[in-house]
């Protein structure tokens, strides 16, 4: 099983990430970009790539232990971006914030019980955000990126985007010719403040 850990978006959320994705498609005619469909955003907190069943087993463990815990927080819609830089970008993405550390304590948590068990390999600094899409041709200039999302500026967000986060999710990607399909496997859910 490919399978990752995610915090997932609300439907206000998705709501405005198809506004901006709508906005970059327009400022970006003839890029090839694969856009991430409505339904598949989240923040990731974890990619924990092909699993068996044993380790399977051994991260739900992990995460009912874990997330059980830990305190819902609450995540702001900070900054469209792109990885791994602005200038020649594969991956177009918003930045998510928090006023406090819950989320960042919650994944470190994780990420060390699951590196014990070497069920993952790389200690990345992990910056939070949502994948708009993917550039699928190596080409400079994409256009609107770098912006904050604040209702000061013409463009980019609405207005102060901001959700509570009350679980954790295990899901399933299946690659397919269409794209990845995503199953939520588990629910966790973190106290209520």
């Amino acid at each position: 099983m490919r399978l990752f850990i995610a915090f997932p978006a609300t439907a206000e959320v998705i709501k405005e990430l198809m506004r901006v994705q709508a906005e970059l498609i327009n400022l970006n005619f003839g890029a090839v970009i694969k856009w991430t469909e409505p339904q598949n955003f989240h923040v990731t907190a974890e990619f924990l790539g092909e699993l068996n069943e044993a380790d399977a087993g051994e991260v739900k463990k992990i995460l009912k232990k874990i997330v059980s815990k830990y305190q819902s927080f609450k995540y702001q819609l900070d900054k469209i971006d792109a990885f791994p830089d602005l200038r020649c970008p594969s991956v177009l993405m918003v930045r998510v914030i928090e006023e406090e550390w819950e989320s960042l304590n919650l994944r470190q948590e994780i990420h060390d019980e699951l590196k014990k068990l070497n069920l993952i390999g790389d200690d990345k600094p992990w910056q939070p955000h949502i994948t708009l899409g993917r550039v699928k041709n190596e080409q400079a200039g994409i256009s609107g990126l770098d912006r904050k999302l604040n209702p000061a500026r013409p463009t980019g967000l609405s207005g102060r985007v901001e959700w509570e986060v009350g679980e954790v999710q295990l899901i399933s990607s299946v690659l397919t010719a269409h794209g990845s399909e995503y199953e939520v496997l588990e629910r966790y859910t973190l106290i209520r403040n």
